[in-house]
């Protein structure tokens, strides 16, 4: 075939022999070329149609095609508002056979003092449609947002052996503790 017709070839890979051969081939050839198809090649190509249609879902459904899972700007962006934050990091972990990437702020509220810190913090998120789900104060208090659906925080006094996942973190605010009495740590997990 001269011309248009040889961009309408199957190409030379065996790698992609299976896709193009029985899912891509089938929907692009000229319409001329349909009775020169035979009866075996037009079965594997309906079949290569059928596998692609029913594969693709189970594919998204499992989170194979799906990228990670993060937490929606916006919810950060209403957290840092809380106070001034004096350190951020993102962590990694894999959770379903997905990748969860949740952020861990380390937010000074402008409290008196380190008991006060968590209790203004969750009154400043209360503000904003944060509802507490745990309430274990002095240790910790994990709240869930009204607004941004999915996501969820823990807020914990601040501890610098409390960043031994994030060491960059524990590096670059070590030596200022002077500053940080009065800081929370708030670990963010969301977008599901």
């Amino acid at each position: 075939m001269a011309g248009g017709g040889d961009l309408l070839r199957r190409p030379p890979s065996i790698g992609c022999f299976f896709a193009y051969d029985f899912c891509i081939w089938p929907m692009v050839r000229p319409s001329g070329l349909s009775g020169n198809m035979s009866p075996m090649r037009s079965f594997r190509s309906r079949l290569g149609v059928a596998l692609l249609l029913c594969l693709l879902p189970l594919a998204v459904g499992c989170g194979v095609l799906l990228g990670p899972l993060r937490v929606d700007p916006g919810a950060l962006d209403e957290i840092r508002a809380v106070g001034a934050v004096n350190g951020e990091s993102e962590m990694k972990s894999d959770v379903g056979g997905r990748t969860e990437i949740s952020n861990l702020l380390v937010v000074d509220v402008g409290a008196a003092d380190s008991r006060g810190a968590i209790d203004k913090a969750v009154d400043l998120l209360q503000a904003r449609e944060w509802v507490i789900e745990a309430d274990l104060k002095p240790g910790w208090v994990l709240m869930r947002s009204e607004r941004w659906a999915g996501t969820d925080l823990s807020i914990e006094p601040y501890d610098p052996r409390e960043l031994h996942d994030v060491p960059d973190l524990r590096k670059a605010l070590a030596g200022r503790t002077s500053t940080l009495e009065r800081a929370v740590i708030i670990i963010v997990i969301g977008g599901g």
